[in-house]
């Protein structure tokens, strides 16, 4: 069977179900999407299936007395925490149409639902849940069925923790084009898809027709691309459905017109439509790349007269590389069928000469317009509070000052492409080896990936490119697993081994202490990284946790008897006291477990780095944690950053900002800024995302540019001095984690590059405003993650209301506390947070009389200790300046915690939307006074444009000079969604 007869075929079978009484067959094709339909005896309604994968505690329910629609909702729950593939997941196979636009919707309800839960089929679409409590609502989103496509596997994943996830109405509608009847009792839909991806095409179309009794007519088609008449066709119609095919033929428009007309007996038009099909055919995006060619002939001439006359041209180099190399990959894309790869990739470049091409035209209409470009050298780096510290060039000179590194990681293509990379517009890589590429057996070992490494980091020196070297514990060598089986009693994540066992220790201890010295007086070298997204999960039945874990009890406690009195347990010995599963909440010896194994996770960590900085002590070290505070029940895996950012010089992570975000987000934001200001305020020292997700793998949607620019602004404005993105390679496996990536992006590529650009021209402002003091901070307690169910939820409404008041946010955790770290604060604000040690609790109260405001969100506060007993002084002895009940959405957290930095004299500038003049809701901005002006940075992190002003007791400010464009700004701005601004204005005194 042809590709045309197969789509042809698919149309056939959908279509030979509509009728005019089975409209709605075809227009949702969810079977039994609002679950009331459930054969009696059985848990799961009509129609669905709910899947296990690894163990995961989930389940699936219907629920006769929660549902937003009808009689039924369905209820959905899991204990487990988010580990790799382990789920829950409810599904269904639906048709579907081939090149169409579908939108999937559903109502969702939740309560304590952590972050991570989707519907996707990994290809095709994905949509993001709301995290928290939270009362009904809508989700949906659009997205493309692919050529030839018919079948769908409609899913809901639940993949970390829920006490309940109601759904209710899930639906699937194509995108139909309605015919305008006039007024007439004749109803119809033209369904079809919304591209089409080759020349010579056959294209299906359906005509749906509900008609008057005894109707009688004829339906003609007429298919143009402008005045080029590619098909008219004309055949009888009643009711019911209509089908034609026609060819799309060797046109090279980008756009098609189906024109539907139905014409009763008498020849007179009572309906019409006109549906718009866009073309990505071979031929039309040949035309494009030939076009995308011509340009780049042209800016590369325009770049080479720029030169001639000393103008600087770091930016449009960035978007002349970019366009060179994937112009030749957008070409092979379209040899080997990756059509719609590749008409963005067209699109994006067209768009990319043309800014390129104006730049270069303003340049020389007003040499002040040229950018005073800033590039990293490679020479010496430190370490200064929060910023790297290096040499960079400017105007010709080198000068020390702030330095934020961009780039890529991890595998081969880095290593090829580091010559090219300064004109991509980045200065950092990261590679990575571990032990089995070296410790080939008991007694051998091989220098190659040593070698290999050494010439990466010689190859970047010499083209101020600085290399961050991953050690990847991980790869443990096969033979000491084989000699040693005992070491697989234990694992976690990446990590497969006991990370106790001596043996194991040997291994890496050899490891290090052979490449190391070798990696001494390396110029490009930037910093080690440690282990990559470190968990230690499974060491329940291993003889040296055993050990050290009643090692760990007897520190902690003293004696049995104390312990059994502080735990409420009857234990003849520390033997006695069992290992915990991860989610085992309720065990007596729960929470004593979770920091155990933090110490012992996080004191692995620091025995490599003590082992390194023995040999080498001027090399910053850090690790790639994950953001799994955040989700409770990731709580006994071993990761408390504090701990962590306490052993490095670095602030080392792997964290993701997804697109699109849900609800009102343009971005998934949250993760990103809350991560890393616990990582900030943890130690004052720089973040190194070093496996920055900013796209989704696998994913064949396309992302704005902007997407990533707000990604790497926003995650340097809240402390990131480096980063490298997952990931430089290209691949047309559609399964791969590769697949969908940067590399496969060209806008997305030329903005990361013109980002580094702008962040290191303008360190010395950006760096200010990391530096910016916070006037509230936000407790951060693991006593509350481990004892109170509400704290996660609790915080992140907390933070994304404050993320909207122009005030710095800090995080303080309880160690931190009892050092006196609230002194410089004004407000406090507790969270949901129930336990806490009684230091921590005497350090609040004394806090709040000494001035300061407590702010409380949730009920039973600072009213129990880290072990879950009752505090004779309760938190009623917490002086709090206010109150206010659990539950509460953002939005209604927002006007009260306003009202109380504006008791204590913050924020330092008001945003207020023009429209309603009230504060804005969805623009973060942080203000910071330098150099006696005021610096402003903003985004917008919503949907839609938003109108603002900036204001400072009460008048607006004067002044606005937009620093990355260099542009006078006049007020009010429309920010546009996931585009940043950092503006220099006048203050108002």
């Amino acid at each position: 069977m042809t590709r045309s007869c197969a789509i042809l075929a698919a149309f056939c079978l959908i279509a030979s179900l509509a009728s005019a009484a089975t409209v709605e067959q075809l227009v949702n094709p969810v079977i039994n999407g609002d679950f009331e339909k459930v054969t009696p005896g059985k848990d799961l309604p009509d129609g669905w299936q709910f899947l296990i994968n690894r163990a995961a505690k989930a389940s699936a329910i219907v629920d006769l007395l929660v549902h937003k629609h009808g009689k039924h909702s369905l209820r959905l729950s899991d204990a487990s925490g988010m580990a790799p593939n382990v789920y829950g997941r409810l599904r269904q196979t639906v048709p579907v149409l081939p090149a169409t636009e579908y939108v999937l919707s559903a109502w969702i309800r939740g309560e304590h639902v952590a972050s991570g839960q989707h519907f996707t089929d990994w290809e095709t679409y994905t949509l993001a849940l709301p995290r928290g409590t939270f009362g009904w609502v809508k989700v949906s989103t659009r997205f493309h069925t692919k050529p030839g496509q018919t079948t769908l596997d409609l899913g809901l994943n639940i993949v970390n923790s829920a006490t309940a996830l109601w759904a209710d109405d899930i639906r699937l509608r194509p995108i139909l084009t309605s015919l305008k009847s006039g007024g007439r009792r004749l109803r119809g839909f033209i369904i079809g898809p919304e591209e089409v991806t080759a020349d010579g095409q056959d294209v299906p179309l359906t005509l749906l027709l509900q008609t008057p009794t005894g109707f009688s007519g004829r339906a003609v088609l007429t298919v143009a691309a402008g005045r080029e008449t590619l098909s008219q066709q004309e055949l009888p119609v009643s009711a019911g459905e209509v089908k034609f095919t026609w060819n799309s033929g060797q046109t090279g428009a980008s756009e098609i017109k189906c024109r539907v007309m139905i014409l009763d007996a008498a020849g007179s038009t009572v309906a019409e439509g006109v549906k718009s099909v866009r073309k990505a055919s071979a031929a039309a995006i040949t035309a494009q790349l030939d076009q995308v060619e011509s340009g780049l002939a042209a800016l590369r001439e325009s770049i080479r007269k720029a030169r001639d006359a000393g103008t600087a041209v770091d930016y449009p180099v960035v978007t002349q590389t970019v366009v060179e190399h994937f112009l030749e990959w957008a070409r092979e894309d379209v040899r080997r069928g990756e059509v719609l790869r590749a008409s963005y990739a067209a699109g994006d470049m067209i768009r990319s000469l043309k800014r390129a091409s104006d730049e270069l035209a303003a340049y020389q209409r007003d040499s002040g317009r040229v950018p005073a470009v800033a590039r990293y050298s490679t020479g010496k780096l430190e370490i200064s509070g929060t910023s790297f510290v290096g040499d960079v060039l400017r105007g010709g000179k080198i000068q020390r000052g702030p330095v934020f590194f961009c780039g890529y990681g991890h595998f081969g293509q880095v290593r090829q492409d580091i010559e090219t990379f300064p004109d991509y517009g980045t200065n950092i890589l990261q590679i990575e080896f571990g032990p089995n590429g070296v410790l080939k057996s008991e007694t051998e070992i091989s220098n190659a990936a040593v070698d290999d490494a050494l010439s990466v980091l010689d190859r970047a020196a010499k083209v101020n490119i600085t290399v961050n070297l991953l050690l990847s514990p991980h790869y443990f060598p096969q033979w000491a697993s084989e000699e040693w089986p005992h070491l697989k009693s234990c694992r976690g994540g990446f990590i497969g081994y006991c990370i106790d066992a001596p043996e194991a220790r040997q291994v890496v201890e050899r490891f290090l202490r052979h490449v190391i010295p070798q990696l001494r007086g390396k110029p490009a070298l930037h910093s080690l990284c440690l282990s990559n997204e470190p968990i230690y999960t499974e060491s329940r039945n291993c003889p040296y946790t055993r050990k050290l874990w009643e090692q760990y009890l007897a520190r902690q406690h003293g004696n049995i008897s104390a312990m059994n009195k502080t735990l409420g347990t009857n234990y003849a010995s520390f033997a006695d006291a069992p290992i915990p599963a991860n989610d085992e909440f309720n065990s007596p010896v729960f929470y004593d477990w979770c920091v155990f194994n933090q110490q012992r996770f996080s004191g692995w960590h620091k025995w490599m780095a003590d082992i390194i900085h023995q040999m080498a002590p001027e090399i910053p070290v850090h690790a790639k944690i994950m953001p799994t505070i955040w989700n409770r029940n990731d709580i006994a895996y071993g990761v408390d950053p504090e701990q962590f950012c306490g052993l490095s010089q670095i602030a080392g992570d792997d964290c993701w900002f997804p697109y699109p975000g849900s609800g009102e987000w343009a971005s998934g934001w949250q993760t990103q800024n809350q991560f890393y200001d616990l990582l900030r305020c943890m130690k004052r020292q720089p973040i190194f995302n070093s496996e920055n997700h900013i796209t989704a793998d696998r994913s064949t949607h396309y992302y704005p540019p902007e997407h990533f620019r707000t990604a790497l602004w926003q995650g340097t404005i809240h402390g990131q001095g480096a980063t490298t993105i997952w990931v430089w390679e290209r691949t047309y496996d559609q399964k791969s984690d590769i697949y969908g990536n940067v590399m496969h992006r060209p806008g997305c590529a030329e903005e990361v590059g013109r980002t580094c650009l702008d962040l290191l021209r303008l360190a010395p402002q950006v760096s200010a405003l990391q530096k910016a003091e916070a006037p509230v901070a936000m407790l951060y307690s693991i006593a509350s993650i481990v004892r109170c169910p509400e704290y996660l939820e609790e915080l992140g409404n907390v933070y994304q209301a404050l993320n909207f008041t122009g005030v710095k946010i800090d995080f303080v955790s309880e160690s931190q506390i009892a050092q006196g770290a609230l002194k410089p604060y004004r407000a406090l604000v507790v969270p949901g947070a129930c336990s806490v040690k009684d230091e921590t609790f005497a350090a609040i109260a004394q806090f709040a009389s000494g001035g300061g405001r407590v702010v409380g969100v949730g009920e039973g506060l600072l009213s129990r200790d880290e072990y879950g007993r009752q505090r004779s002084a309760t938190g009623a002895a917490v002086r709090w300046a206010l109150r206010l009940p659990g539950g509460m959405d953002s939005r209604a957290l927002h006007e009260p915690l306003l009202k109380v930095l504006g008791a204590v004299s913050v924020p330092l500038v008001a945003c207020v939307d023009s429209m309603s003049d009230k504060p804005a809701w969805g623009v973060e901005w942080l203000p910071v006074e330098y150099e006696g002006s005021l610096l402003i940075n903003a985004v917008n992190l919503t949907k839609k444009p938003i109108r603002i002003e900036f204001r400072r007791n009460g008048s607006r400010l004067r002044g606005l000079t937009e620093l990355v464009s260099g542009k006078r700004k006049r007020q009010p701005l429309t920010l546009r969604p996931l585009q940043p601004i950092l503006l220099k204005a006048t203050p108002v005194r």
